[in-house]
């Protein structure tokens, strides 16, 4: 009954897609989506980069285990797709999917026919958003994702539908277990439950079951890294930033270190300033593949212990994020570097990209739309105010972790920036229009 229901479901949509007026600028964006496509497959590369780890972890999954660095659902989707053409596919596939997504996100959200349009041309053009999937990597994967969750957080906040909280909780864990830049997340639905438990506290209950299954599933995983690895956790990515910053900064703890081989080898480098930050990355993995990963976490955590305030205050530190927020939103990289990629073709000149200082700024005015609203209207935009939180906490974990290439770890904030921006725009142009007072955030 459910399957006959589901296929009348899909033929109805189906023809109100083809035939409805309703749908007519998004059949107009699937068609440039589809040439957009049919441009960027052939130009980019398809494997570059962290490819082969994912696939080595691809391997492990094969032979029973974990891996310690990649969490297991990109990995299983290399096993399910085999081949890197299909891949690529598959992943082109899930971004059309989610082109419809994003659509309903901003209609839902009230935004002006004219810039939903102008947004998602954005969207399936761009390669912030496009040339990723080419690419056999998680990003690609967490840009479609991102945008179902959107939908569906949006769509529980509106409907208050019970359904509608397990899929984007559901969705939230697959975007954890897909890439450990996404573990920020659970916040959104811890500030989600406060608001629930002030305005909406039948809505408690029924909200508190799926968040627990989220964090439960991600307990279970962190025992399973546990009972491999000696550490719990989902990742060691984060271990091997921190050391990595932790020696940029001359603060390895020697004291802390027990293991008396892997006190012995930090000592011959201790002393060692390398001008090329990947020399850091690659001692950290030395440590990580000869001495094992409880290793390198004993060093970390020792080394940060009631001291972790000061090395993010250090100089060093403090001078690397700002030369990291200078860096382009979206735009990775390395082998990953989009206007490298494009330069044969002449058109690098012609893609708009803005750092990270513009995006703070789109930010700070963003918080004080909300504040206004809600001094104004008397009523809280949670959904806005969800937004906000998404992208700061994305923000401040790449603050906290990540030694650079923030362009690559926003990726999980992509959408959700693209959606702001869209709200900011529309302001200013009711501002020009002096027709402010019919701008609403939800």
């Amino acid at each position: 009954m459910r399957i006959s229901h589901l296929k009348k479901s899909i033929i109805d949509f189906s023809t109100k897609f083809i035939k409805s007026k309703e749908y007519k600028h998004l059949r107009i964006i699937y068609l440039i989506a589809v040439i957009s496509f049919m441009i960027i497959l052939p130009m980019g590369k398809t494997g570059t980069g962290d490819t082969n780890s994912y696939y080595h972890a691809k391997d492990l999954i094969l032979s029973g285990s974990f891996d310690h660095l990649r969490t297991p659902l990109y990995p299983v989707f290399l096993l399910i797709t085999q081949y890197k053409i299909i891949t690529t596919l598959f992943q082109w596939l899930i971004f059309f999917v989610s082109i419809a997504f994003l659509y309903k996100v901003l209609k839902n959200l009230k935004i002006s026919q004219r810039l939903i349009f102008a947004a998602m041309i954005i969207y399936v053009c761009h390669p912030v958003f496009t040339f990723y999937q080419n690419l056999r990597i998680p990003e690609a994967l967490g840009i479609s994702l991102s945008c179902m969750f959107v939908y569906y957080l949006v769509a529980f906040i509106k409907t208050e539908k019970k359904s509608f909280c397990w899929i984007f909780h559901i969705i939230m864990l697959s975007l954890i277990l897909l890439k450990p830049g996404f573990i920020f997340l659970p916040v959104i639905s811890v500030m989600l439950l406060f608001y629930l438990f002030f305005k909406k506290r039948k809505l408690v209950l029924s909200f508190i079951f799926p968040f627990f299954f989220v964090l439960l599933s991600l307990w279970g995983y962190g025992l399973a890294m546990k009972k491999t690895y000696d550490v719990f956790s989902i990742s060691s990515v984060s271990d091997i930033n921190l050391y990595w910053m932790l020696r940029e900064q001359d603060k390895i703890n020697l004291d802390s270190v027990e293991n008396d081989e892997v006190k012995s080898f930090i000592s011959d480098k201790i002393d060692t300033h390398y001008e090329n930050f990947r020399y850091y990355y690659y001692e950290a993995n030395t440590i990580l593949y000869q001495y094992g990963w409880k290793a390198l976490h004993t060093v970390v955590q020792g080394s940060l212990t009631e001291n972790y305030k000061s090395i993010l205050l250090d100089r060093k530190n403090l001078s690397r994020i700002k030369e990291n927020l200078y860096g382009f939103v979206g735009r990775s990289s390395d082998s990953f570097d989009f206007r490298s990629q494009f330069k044969n073709y002449n058109i690098a000149i012609y893609l708009p990209y803005f750092d990270f200082y513009t995006l703070l700024f789109v930010l700070l005015f963003y918080f004080i739309l909300i504040v206004k609203q809600s001094f104004t209207n008397r009523v809280v935009p949670v959904i806005s105010i969800l937004f906000l939180l998404y992208i700061a906490a994305n923000l401040c974990s790449l603050v906290l972790t990540a030694p650079n290439n923030y362009g690559r770890l926003i990726v999980p904030s992509l959408s959700i920036i693209l959606i702001v921006c869209v709200q900011c725009v529309e302001w200013f142009v009711l501002f020009i229009r002096k027709e402010e007072r019919q701008f609403k955030l939800s």
